[in-house]
């Protein structure tokens, strides 16, 4: 069952039917009680700039409050309080210039937070959709943020074929090669899969 909450994707170039920032919040398969609870990175206090502040009193997050969780390639991880409570994430290629952000909406409970048992990862991979259906037809590339716990994430293909990224002190990103994707999942420590997101739903 997918989870929402509010987002606001800023203008990056993608190609054609690429949408940079997709987010999915879904059930896990299942895990033990207790665990995905927790997001050990806290990062480094980063001063917003006007066009920063802006952006992230449009999405519900406090500016003053930002902080940078690290770089994965070229984009760069952030956090930043939510004026209603809970924490908004997003991602983009320098603390100024982000390609979107995801904050908790008015229905976010401890039960469909991230992160919790239920939603150990925030995912903002980079999507194709299939224009006749409105799934997704291809993941462009991995990028997300994981619970502590969760050691990799990624694509199962057309195939049945895993393509994974390496969790590195919570956040992930990696690119994929051009092959049809069916379902994001994650894994933890030990291999297991705990995570399973269709894209077909």
């Amino acid at each position: 069952m997918k989870k929402t909450v509010a987002i606001l994707t800023v203008g990056v170039a993608c190609g054609v039917a690429a949408i940079f920032g997709a987010l999915v919040i879904a059930e896990s398969s299942g895990s033990a009680s207790g665990r995905f609870e927790r997001v050990s990175n806290i990062g480094a206090p980063v001063a917003a700039s006007t066009p920063d502040l802006a952006a992230l009193r449009s999405a519900g997050a406090t500016g003053a409050t930002l902080r940078v969780l690290g770089k994965r390639g070229d984009m760069h991880f952030f956090t930043a309080l939510a004026r209603q409570g809970g924490v908004c994430h997003g991602l983009g290629t320098a603390p100024g210039r982000f390609a979107v952000i995801a904050c908790p909406n008015e229905n976010t409970t401890s039960d469909n937070a991230f992160p919790s048992e239920t939603h150990p990862i925030l995912d903002f991979s980079a999507r194709a959709f299939d224009p006749r259906t409105g799934y997704t037809e291809r993941v462009l590339s991995l990028a997300g943020v994981a619970a502590d716990g969760i050691a990799k994430v990624g694509i199962i293909d057309d195939n049945g074929v895993r393509h994974l990224a390496p969790v590195e002190y919570n956040l992930y990103r990696a690119p994929l090669p051009e092959v049809g994707a069916k379902a994001l999942i994650a894994l933890d420590e030990s291999g297991r899969e705990v995570y399973r997101s269709s894209f077909e739903e």
